[in-house]
C-alpha cells in the first residue's frame, strides 16, 4: 500500500467517523481539540485492524504523533516492518 494510499484512508476515516475538518498541514488532532480521548481509541483501534498493525504506548507519546502525516509515516514503517 502507497503512503498516499493510507493517507486517503486515513483522512477519511477521520472525516467520516468523527467529522474532522483539517484547517492546516500538520495539525496535531489530540491538542488541536479535534479528537478527544476516545476518539484517539477509535484511531487506534481503526489503524491496528485496517492495517493489522500493534500500536505501541511508546509510540502514542511521542511527540506529533497525531497528525495525519505523522500517522501516515508510522502505519506505512509498521506495515513494511511486518512485511519482512
Amino acid at each position: 500500500m502507497s503512503k498516499k494510499d493510507a493517507k486517503l484512508e486515513i483522512q477519511k476515516y477521520l472525516v467520516e467517523t468523527h467529522l474532522v475538518k483539517f484547517q492546516k498541514k500538520n495539525q496535531n488532532l489530540l491538542k488541536s481539540g479535534l479528537l478527544d480521548s476516545f476518539g484517539i481509541v477509535e484511531l487506534i483501534n481503526f489503524l491496528e485492524k485496517k492495517y493489522r498493525i500493534k500500536v505501541s504506548n511508546l509510540d502514542l507519546q511521542k511527540s506529533g504523533f497525531f497528525t495525519l502525516e505523522n500517522l501516515v509515516r508510522y502505519v506505512d514503517k509498521k506495515t513494511r516492518l511486518k512485511e519482512r
